[in-house]
């Protein structure tokens, strides 16, 4: 089997967005050299059925591809199983409506981590946050509240502690992984994500993504710009997502981008999130 067998990298179009995310992906996409031959598949979500996004048409040209229409539901998930559904390749390599190349041979470095033993998937972030403790910060800030908001907090804390685990809390971004596609339409299955809660689940919950393929037998890696894969014990050292200036970043996204350009205090706070690091930002 070649290498154009091999791998697909599925890329996500929303219509909602606009053009200036694809054209950003594109000009990276061709800027930086993917290293193995691939087929590279566009989900169109939410266009209306028959075209209606000329521009978008002129801008998908520029590089040889398929695409599949969706609806605008499921956030990215579930567009996601839709295009794995279809296809043949054993690996697929996801990248969300904001992804953004930054270096080349990027998915050589994806895939052969994803595909050396005892992988399965590989990832260009990852985090220890929890949303869980998150909010378990924030309702110990807010103490000075009625009592009947402490018990809808009560109740929400519940639900959060059934759903996610404590800080730290280990799991790959999906904005841009490769992963084995039995694996991922195994870990899939039917789920139906109607809310961003169910997202954040599939994402970084108990039951969620890289949770289940740890229990399946796949190691989930953080993959540099250099070409390193990161366990996630080490993930805070790789320097790919709120540490620093993310120097090692691969693949950046709208998440990565707006701590590169927050304030000193606003990155230190999302690097205390992500990693339990208080760290002066310069």
């Amino acid at each position: 089997m070649s290498s154009m067998d091999g791998i697909c990298v599925v890329h996500l179009v929303r219509a909602c967005n606009g053009v200036e995310p694809l054209r950003r992906f594109l000009d990276s996409y061709v800027r930086y050299p993917a290293g193995l031959p691939h087929e590279l598949l566009f989900i169109l979500k939410g266009f209306r059925r028959g075209g209606g996004a000329p521009e978008i048409s002129v801008l998908l040209d520029q590089v040889q591809h398929r695409s599949i229409a969706v609806a605008d539901r499921g956030f990215d998930i579930e567009p996601y199983r839709a295009a794995a559904l279809q296809l043949r390749q054993p690996y697929v390599c996801f990248f969300n409506s904001f992804s953004e190349i930054l270096a080349e041979n990027w998915l050589e470095k994806l895939y052969n981590h994803a595909a050396a033993p005892g992988g399965g998937i590989a990832g260009a972030t990852g985090s220890w946050e929890s949303l869980l403790s998150i909010y378990e910060d924030s309702c110990r800030e807010r103490h000075t509240v009625l009592p009947h908001k402490w018990v809808l907090r009560g109740m929400e804390l519940r639900r959060l502690r059934d759903a996610f685990p404590p800080f730290p809390n280990p799991h790959l971004r999906t904005n841009a992984f490769c992963i084995r596609r039995d694996l991922f339409l195994e870990v899939v299955g039917n789920l139906k994500i109607r809310d961003k809660m169910a997202a954040h689940r599939f994402e970084s919950g108990r039951d969620g993504l890289c949770a289940t393929v740890i229990k399946l037998g796949a190691r989930p890696l953080v993959v540099g710009k250099n070409g390193v894969g990161y366990a996630p014990d080490d993930w805070p050292q790789s320097i790919t997502f709120r540490r620093k200036n993310q120097e090692n970043l691969l693949i950046a996204d709208n998440r990565t981008e707006y701590y590169q350009h927050a304030s000193g205090s606003e990155r230190n706070m999302m690097t205390l999130q992500a990693w339990g690091i208080h760290e002066e930002q310069g």
